[in-house]
């Protein structure tokens, strides 16, 4: 039952991810697909107990959504507009997407780290991932999508610490 759960769960994250890549338009084409594939290795390692494929295709996911995309010329904000674009979260498709992404996109990291020191990795990957964006210029180096990201992750810690304890 739980493997047709995942199935399904598979097919609506494909039109979930379809939606967002097309409502963005930043993304290469069939990058629906290349993060659909990403996302069932993940979902299907870690139900199967195999957490460090679950990892590298959570890692690799997060690589393709950050990088397999068009360069931008203006890669350095460092401007602090959140509150202005939660007065838009709900006008604005973009604003609300770009919200909510970068609020759970390093969240999974949570669960699927065990070392130690899982925080601090998770935040050297926040601010490598940014600054790499920089260099590359496929993205933003921001400092609302850094703020964010450690939002989502400080909101998540609870239920790993409830998750860990069965």
């Amino acid at each position: 039952m739980k493997k047709v759960l995942l199935i399904i769960l598979s097919i609506l994250f494909y039109f979930f991810i379809t939606y967002i890549t097309n409502t963005l338009n930043i993304f290469f084409q069939n990058t629906n697909l290349l993060l659909s594939s990403l996302f069932i290795i993940v979902v299907f390692s870690y139900h199967f107990g195999n957490r460090d494929i679950a990892l590298i295709g959570y890692f690799l996911f997060t690589l393709v959504f950050l990088f397999y995309r068009e360069k931008v010329d203006v890669n350095l904000n460092l401007d602090f507009y959140l509150f202005a674009w939660l007065k838009l979260i709900f006008k604005n498709k973009v604003v609300m997407i770009n919200i909510i992404g970068n609020l759970f996109l390093f969240v999974p990291y949570v669960f699927l780290l065990k070392q130690k020191y899982f925080l601090v990795i998770i935040i050297g990957l926040i601010l490598g991932l940014e600054i790499i964006q920089y260099l590359s210029k496929r993205g933003v180096l921001d400092i609302v999508d850094i703020t964010l990201n450690l939002f989502g992750v400080i909101v998540a810690l609870p239920f790993r610490w409830r998750f860990y304890e069965r």
